[in-house]
């Protein structure tokens, strides 16, 4: 639609109109009357400043330059409107104190995008507890040292948390005092005290050794084992290892290969024919086998009551040694 202006004088004289100096002033004083409205290519561009812009304008916002979804407009150093990305998942508006920004949380939480705040394996330490923390059934509660399961009159263990991959493993402490898992031991080991270091599993006897030599029937027989423990053991035991073949002796004394024949079980004296007589002596250094020379090796037999004899050369001399 076009503007129309209608001017309407502000004096319009009569033939008998007197000329004054009033009524000149009123022809620099006409009236304009606009009617219609503007077209968009009416104005110019830029030609419409803020003051021109009425304060209850009511500009809506779909009446604004597009704006990509999840940005948000802040002022810059310019002091111009500018872009924010703040859409980034688990990232929150911060300012810096001249700047607003879109930054990851860091640190000891994480934040979903749906707002939900997950802290940390690990993050909470004793002194982040408050001092008057109450816990009523189970748990944890705060002590000068730092925390200590409730004693609550509920057992202990019902309070830790399973972990099946750790079955058959116990807690030590390191050199830092901080708890740490013992390796598992195998079948058979035992736990064994390493001072102040973590305990660790092992066998009863740090040392074993075998003879290469099976036993002399002619001068008796003496082996000596270096065990290198450092120290005079704790625990020695020495034993006959049957070797292949097995041995019947003679009284079907029903032996098989790798049986382990404790050295004890020699009989000492049958007869006062002084049979096998043996020692067993250990030293910081050594431990030492010695089997008297006789003629024979007198010992039950294994399966059956019998007492008979042991065939020497199918029989060896191994060791044990515990610190």
């Amino acid at each position: 639609m076009a503007v129309t202006a209608t001017v309407t004088p502000g004096k319009v004289f009569g033939d008998s109109d007197v000329i004054t100096k009033e009524t000149l002033n009123q022809l620099g004083q006409p009236t304009i009357t606009i009617d219609g409205s503007v077209g968009s290519l009416a104005l110019a561009d830029g030609s419409v400043t803020g003051p021109k812009i009425a304060g209850d304008a009511g500009i809506a916002l779909t009446q604004l330059e597009p704006i990509a979804r999840g940005k948000i407009v802040v002022g810059n150093a310019s002091a111009d409107g500018a872009i924010v990305d703040a859409n980034d998942t688990g990232k929150i508006l911060v300012g810096d104190g001249t700047d607003l920004n879109s930054v990851a949380v860091t640190g000891d939480v994480e934040l979903a995008s749906t707002g939900a705040v997950t802290i940390a394996t690990g993050a909470v330490e004793a002194g982040m507890l408050d001092s008057g923390i109450v816990v009523t059934d189970g748990g944890l509660e705060k002590v000068v040292a730092g925390l200590q399961i409730k004693d609550d009159g509920i057992d202990p263990l019902t309070k830790i948390t399973g972990h099946a991959d750790r079955i058959g493993q116990l807690i030590s402490y390191d050199d830092s005092g901080d708890p740490e898992y013992v390796a598992k031991g195998t079948a058979g080991q035992v736990l064994r005290g390493n001072e102040d270091d973590a305990p660790s599993f092992g066998s009863v006897f740090a040392y074993n050794e075998t003879a290469g030599a099976a036993l002399d029937s002619a001068s008796g027989t003496r082996v000596q084992f270096a065990h290198s423990l450092g120290a005079v053991p704790s625990l020695v035991r020495a034993v006959l290892v049957c070797q292949s073949g097995g041995d019947d002796g003679s009284n079907s004394l029903g032996f098989v290969e790798d049986d382990e024949l404790d050295a004890h079980s020699i009989v000492n004296d049958l007869d006062d024919n002084h049979y096998g007589f043996h020692s067993v002596v250990a030293d910081g250094t050594n431990v030492t086998v010695t089997i008297h020379a006789t003629t024979a090796l007198f010992v039950m037999g294994k399966n059956v009551n019998n007492l008979g004899s042991l065939t020497r050369g199918q029989w060896k001399i191994k060791v044990y040694a515990a610190p």
